[in-house]
């Protein structure tokens, strides 16, 4: 005789009760019982067969529990979320999708179906809509396990994209786009004397920032992957021959690890200022984080840089930089960390070699209506090697800065993450020609592609 097995026969619905027959085989083949249930009690019985793999068994319940009339008490939108669940894990992923789309379109605030409908997309090989999803269900605050999760799913978005684009541009009204002093007059070679040239005083004006970088990666092998980044930035400022170019490109391996990244990279850059060729850089750089625990993490980068000025051979040098940082999150919606790096740059004139400090802080936290708001306050000290016979002293720096900005989540009309930021610059220098402040408000957009 052989083992008897549960046959899922019928479910039915009449004023809120559901009638679940069983038939049994094995034993007794013609038989049959059968078992009273409430819609609550059996879709509670649904999600049980989907969570040991019955699923034809949990398929059955969920369709015969939407073609009936049940009592106002059991939730539709239930129903419609395990039967999304059960397609996505059918393979169904076209329906699965579907059934999730339909659910966040008459209710966006369950969590849940965004994070299903996201590893929907990410079956499908969508990857920016499920990135997309997951960002709209961070933004809802939920509970540290589901971030956990959110997570996760990130990462293995991550892992799995071989382009990655990133474009941004803003618009900035700026005080002082050439930071120069205010002073209309300086001590040069013994003299005063009257600032005269452009260059030399102090403007303002309105400039468009535009920002690209495209990055392609392949896996090695596991965590190890190859990557290659292009990047620039065109800072043009209207009226004023100050314009200001940058582009570079850096390849080398990189680790994504859970609890651990890493990367070395070699890389080269150009700059220009004014429509010239100003300067061009070439070196390696390597950087480190480690997660210390689910709240508090910590980073590391130090590179080294050969540097050749086109307009000005005095600079040529080389320049080497270390960078630390601690980054802890409070609680779920606010964050801090501070940074400290030292840099070395030196040149072939002794007077523009010089040691760099800079240390900055920041709070980070999440506002009503999907904004976030950062605050970060800065302080940087630069001292010369020798001082300047020509402005009689050695330059000697104290810059002092603060920045305000506040940023949009993502929101449901587009993947744009709008940005509005304040920055106040104000460095004293022993040399008054490179005294000065600045206020600058940036007003723009961004996109991950």
């Amino acid at each position: 005789m052989g083992k008897a097995t549960g046959i899922y026969r019928h479910l039915a619905a009449a004023t809120g009760a559901a009638l679940l027959v069983i038939g049994t085989a094995g034993a007794v083949e013609d038989a049959s019982r059968t078992y009273e249930l409430s819609g609550a009690e059996a879709i509670s019985l649904a999600e049980r067969f989907l969570s040991e793999g019955r699923l034809g068994a949990a398929e059955a319940i969920v369709l015969a529990l939407a073609q009936e009339d049940l009592s106002p008490d059991i939730d539709r939108t239930h129903i419609d979320f395990l039967a999304g669940m059960i397609a996505l894990r059918q393979e169904k992923v076209d329906e699965a999708t579907a059934l999730f789309e339909h659910l966040l379109a008459y209710d966006g605030t369950l969590v849940g179906a965004r994070l299903e409908l996201a590893t929907a997309y990410m079956a499908k090989g969508h990857y920016r809509q499920a990135e997309r999803q997951l960002r709209l269900a961070s933004a809802q605050g939920p509970s540290v396990d589901v971030q956990r999760r959110i997570g996760q799913q990130m990462a293995a978005i991550d892992r799995r994209k071989v382009i990655e684009i990133e474009a941004g541009a803003s618009i900035v009204p700026d005080t002082n786009v050439n930071t120069a002093t205010a002073q209309s007059t300086i001590i040069a070679g013994g003299v005063e004397q009257r600032l005269n040239d452009d260059g030399a005083l102090r403007r303002s004006g309105v400039g468009v920032t535009s920002d690209l970088s495209i990055s392609a990666k392949r896996s090695v092998r596991g965590d190890l992957f190859a990557r290659v980044t292009a990047m620039g930035r065109l800072i043009d400022q209207e009226g004023v021959d100050f314009d200001f170019a940058t582009y570079g490109l850096r390849a080398g391996p990189e680790w994504r690890g859970r609890r651990l990244r890493g990367s070395l990279s070699a890389l080269v850059s150009a700059q220009s200022y004014g429509g010239a060729p100003y300067a061009e850089a070439a070196g390696l750089e390597a950087q480190l984080l480690s997660a210390l625990t689910r709240r508090v993490s910590l980073s590391a980068s130090l590179s080294v840089q050969a540097l050749d000025f086109q307009q000005d051979d005095r600079q040529d040098g080389a320049r080497v930089a270390l960078g630390l940082g601690a980054h802890r999150r409070l609680t779920d919606q606010i964050r801090t960390g501070g940074s400290l790096s030292i840099d070395r740059q030196t040149a072939d004139d002794p007077t523009l070699s010089y040691w760099r400090t800079h240390f900055a802080t920041y709070v980070s936290g999440a506002l009503p209506a999907k904004l976030f708001v950062t605050v970060s306050p800065s302080v940087a000290v630069r001292e010369a090697d020798e001082g300047s016979e020509f402005f009689g002293g050695r330059r000697e720096d104290i810059t002092r800065s603060v920045s305000v900005t506040l940023s949009g989540g993502p929101s449901a009309i587009a993947t744009l993450k709008p940005q509005l930021g304040y920055h106040y610059t104000d460095n004293d220098s022993t040399i008054a020609f490179y005294s000065y402040d600045r206020h600058r408000v940036d007003l723009g957009f961004s996109r991950d592609f």
